[in-house]
């Protein structure tokens, strides 16, 4: 009996033409072929080696292991990477001479092989070799490669080493004069912790007036986008560099979007450099000053250039201080004030740190707009207010497709220890399919609930202390709605806090402080009683002149809505004077409404799945379609598919089944129908979790 095999596709990403000195980095992945069969095995995974050989000149060195897992649905845990460089002529023949060539390559056979001196019409070879874990070879093929022409220039640039991401870097070259930092090499690297905030800072290098460069400091907000200043960088669509701090290495980049210079002086950088390896879970929180409290603690991160510019941009440099938010008002621009002496490695003191962010506490807050090198007073910096930029649409969309893992709201920087946020790092990068039925996380587009958002918006509207409780059954949507009236809100520039559990009667106080309208949301509120009743004395003895309003979500409005109205005089008027909503189904009855809300739940999952861990690989719009134009059945008509949740469960579910197609049966067979949809989805989430802890080595395999 033959044994069972499933079809793969190796997906190699590799320069085809190489300049010879210069390393390239070579990614290899494999799929599952998109008319594969269902998955034959029992196991969950299997490891396939990936042997990268160059011969004629070309040499491999492999970055890490050299094997990718691939899973069961199709997907694996990474390529495997390879950094591939191609010899000059005269240098390959020197060194076949040389015996200890061979050696060399005999101790590392997976990443290279003998230098080999070539004709002279000879082009570089480069292959792939996939491996069986029992080291049997099953497929090879061949990568073309060519030699490009060294570039001819009489003032060549210096050659800086390639620096390991594990080692220190070495000794760093001067270049020649009038060549600034062209000699920065690409490696193939991404930032070294991403969530460390000094990993994240780069130096941008815009063409500057004369020689040299113009260094300014750069934050890296996503994967591949870069927060700076405007007032050094060049318009949309032209090059920049980014530089890595104190080292000879770097990336190239593209200015995607750039304020003015005596407004938002502020650009976004897109790293478009083939080496530049992103890390997928990067997002950010935004804040803003809410309140009329002045030195608000706050500290800077950006790159002070050196003596000289061949030696690197620079050092990180990490400034204390605090933000004065009244202080430069008709700018509208916040003034950060430091005492820290300027590095003695700068000519110019503070010179590079235009466009460092500026962060109150976990909020990047703002970013430095003053020109350090022309500044007399060295203790005061402008700020450019963050949430300015998020106003601007053509911001936000650049954002939204280079860093979805971003918040596009601010949040109140003296609130944020009372803010239950959204955790924006798994908007990124979902960490298993049912991430995406979380309220907060908006992963679908807000439907339907004309009349309850209407009402809700002249809720808002008017001065003084209001009180709303929404109420409704689990799964109705009463958070998504909650979510979108607070989206609203923020757009029109209140401040929006859903507080914590854990906010304390004496901290809430600061929302009497505050210099914007507000917007307080608590969640589950039957279930919090005693913190109700406390933030309710607060805001009853309120007279800010900026409004707030307190939005309560409940699953009744049963007797603890009482009992927060008796417990004092004060939150009894407000209690007694609030609106109260119920919430109905939202699609009641079934019909065309429910098999469009259905629709757009199965084609905005769709969308969202690529960004699901070990789900990447799917063709999913492919599969939304085919599923959409299956026979559904009368499953979609029953009473309990009214609410939203149970709607979007089942759009779900249903495609996780069709794409895993488990044993190869129809989607209506009823061994599949007849489970419900919440087990189908832990099933699925099973899956997942035993994959990922076996992938982590951390757990023994587990039966599924």
């Amino acid at each position: 009996m033959s044994e069972a095999s499933v079809p793969l596709v190796p997906v190699v990403s590799w320069p085809q033409e190489l300049e010879p000195g210069r390393r390239y980095l070579v990614t290899v992945d494999v799929r599952l072929h998109t008319d594969a069969p269902s998955w034959p095995y029992d196991r969950e995974e299997f490891a396939i080696g990936c042997m990268l050989v160059g011969r004629s000149g070309m040499t491999v060195e492999a970055l890490g292991a050299t094997t990718v897992v691939l899973h069961r649905f199709g997907g694996t845990y990474g390529p495997a990477r390879f950094l591939a460089q191609v010899e000059a002529l005269e240098e390959v023949s020197a060194a076949t001479e040389e015996p200890s060539a061979k050696v060399a390559a005999r101790k590392a056979p997976s990443a290279g092989a003998p230098k080999e001196a070539p004709g002279p019409e000879e082009a570089p070879q480069l292959s792939l070799t996939l491996i069986t874990e029992g080291g049997v070879p099953f497929h090879t093929v061949a990568l073309p490669v060519r030699r490009a022409a060294r570039t001819d220039d009489p003032e060549p640039d210096i050659d800086l080493p390639v620096v390991p991401p594990d080692r220190k870097s070495p000794p760093r070259a001067q270049p020649p004069a009038g060549r600034g930092g062209a000699s920065r090499r690409s490696v193939p690297r991404g930032p070294r912790d991403p969530r460390s905030r000094r990993d994240r800072v780069l130096g941008v290098l815009s063409p500057g007036g004369g020689n040299r460069p113009a260094v300014t400091s750069g934050y890296l907000i996503g994967p591949s986008l870069v927060l700076t200043c405007a007032h050094t960088v060049p318009s949309p669509g032209a090059q920049v560099r980014l530089a890595e701090p104190d080292s000879p290495v770097g990336w190239s980049g593209t200015v995607l979007w750039r304020g003015q210079d005596d407004g938002d002086d502020a650009a976004l950088v897109g790293i478009d450099d083939p080496t530049w390896q992103p890390s997928p879970d990067m997002s950010q929180r935004w804040g803003f000053l809410a309140t009329s409290r002045s030195s608000v603690p706050g500290e800077a991160w950006g790159v002070t250039a050196g003596t000289a510019w061949g030696e690197s941009t620079g050092t990180v440099e990490h400034v204390i201080g605090s933000i004065e938010p009244s202080s430069l008002l008709v700018r509208h621009r916040y003034a950060f004030a430091h005492a820290d002496p300027p590095p003695v490695t700068s000519r110019v003191p503070w010179a590079g740190m235009s466009g460092a962010p500026v962060f109150c506490g976990g909020l990047l807050t703002g970013i430095v707009s003053t020109d350090a090198s022309g500044q007399t007073d060295r203790t005061l910096w402008e700020a450019v207010r963050v949430r300015d930029l998020l106003r601007d649409p053509s911001f936000r969309d650049v954002l939204a497709r280079y860093a979805p893992g971003s918040d596009t709201g601010a949040e109140g920087v003296e609130w944020q220890e009372l803010h239950e946020p959204t955790d924006t790092g798994a908007l990124s990068r979902f960490r298993s399919p049912a991430a995406l039925l979380l309220a907060r996380h908006q992963v679908l587009a807000f439907r339907g609930r004309k009349d309850v958002m209407a009402d809700m918006r002249r809720w808002l509207k008017g001065p003084g202390t209001d009180l709303l409780l929404l109420h409704g059954a689990g799964g109705q949507g009463k958070t998504r709605i909650a979510q979108q009236l607070a989206n609203m809100a923020s757009a029109d520039g209140w401040g929006t806090v859903w507080l914590r559990r854990s906010a304390e009667r004496h901290d809430a106080r600061v929302f009497k402080e505050r210099t914007v309208s507000l917007l307080i949301v608590v969640d589950y509120a039957e279930t919090r009683l005693d913190q109700v009743t406390r933030l309710l004395e607060i805001l009853a003895d309120d007279d800010n002149a900026h409004p707030v309003r307190l939005l309560l979500l409940a699953r009744s409005a049963g007797d603890w809505w009482h009992d927060a109205g008796a417990s004092s005089g004060a939150a009894g008027a407000l209690v007694a004077d609030a609106r109260v909503l119920a919430l109905p189904p939202l699609e009641p009855e079934p019909g065309d409404a429910r098999t469009d809300a259905y629709r757009d739940a199965v084609l905005g999952y769709a969308d969202c799945l690529p960004r699901v861990r070990g789900w990447e690989h799917h063709p999913w719009p492919g599969i939304a379609l085919r599923l959409l134009a299956h026979e559904r059945g009368p499953d979609l008509d029953a009473p309990g598919m009214s609410t939203a949740l149970a709607l979007h469960s089942k759009a779900l579910a249903d495609l996780l089944d069709t794409a895993s197609q488990e044993e190869a049966r129809p989607f209506d067979d009823p061994a599949v129908s007849s489970s419900s949809v919440e087990d189908r989805l832990l099933s699925h989430e099973q899956h997942y979790w035993v994959a990922s802890a076996h992938a982590a080595r951390v757990t023994p395999r587990l039966p599924v």
